[in-house]
């Protein structure tokens, strides 16, 4: 089935699922394949890979917590493009609505990786 490639240029597989039990089985599994070369993701469109792409610093953000009440639990996932934050949903459109030392945090990062440019 095509060339032999060496392991440094693997081609992705993808997969659609017939029933959503067996993509939940997957999915759930997913975590046994750490360590490993092998690594599983969802197959979004272009336009939402770049949208994920832009508030996945706010994700990363939103876990460290609230500075102003550090025993409070946070709670941040993405869903498609979307981040929520505390049952809250922020997407790129509304992205001045997330809590504003989400946003400190993300543009002291992008400040400090453009001074080591």
């Amino acid at each position: 089935m095509g060339l032999c490639l060496p392991p440094s240029k693997r081609r992705p597989i993808i997969v659609k699922f017939l029933c959503y039990d067996d993509r939940k089985n997957v999915w759930g599994s997913r975590n046994q394949l750490v360590g490993t070369n092998i690594w599983i993701k969802e197959d979004y469109p272009v336009e939402i890979e770049r949208r994920r792409k832009f508030m996945w610093p706010y994700l990363r953000a939103a876990f460290r917590g609230d500075p102003a009440n550090p025993n409070a639990r946070v709670s941040a996932f993405m869903r498609l493009d979307q981040l929520v934050i505390n049952n809250q949903t922020f997407s790129h459109v509304n992205i001045n609505a997330i809590p504003q030392y989400i946003r400190d945090r993300v543009a002291h990062i992008n400040h400090t990786r453009q001074s080591e440019e």
